[in-house]
């Protein structure tokens, strides 16, 4: 509520919001951000597809930019469930 002190209460919310939830990876595919244990970083890759959101591939990151193959699979995944 504004006036209450914690619009910046709202606006850590809204970035670690944004952290946590990317459209990056493009062509309906959106991306799931969380830190593990040990300082690893995974992604769950999803599609929303009428409706719901379907889980397409996980994966725990070794690079900076999302490998090739793992895109790859999600949207070949992504294509299965749209027929």
């Amino acid at each position: 509520m504004p006036g209450n002190g914690r619009s910046g209460d709202r606006d850590a919310d809204a970035k670690e919001a944004e952290n946590l939830l990317s459209p990056r990876a493009g062509q309906g595919l959106l991306e799931v951000r969380s830190t593990l244990h040990g300082n690893r970083i995974a992604r769950v890759i999803f599609c929303i597809a009428q409706g719901r959101m379907v889980l397409l591939h996980g994966f725990v990151k070794k690079t900076k930019k999302i490998p090739n193959e793992d895109l790859t699979l999600a949207r070949r995944r992504m294509k299965e469930i749209e027929q």
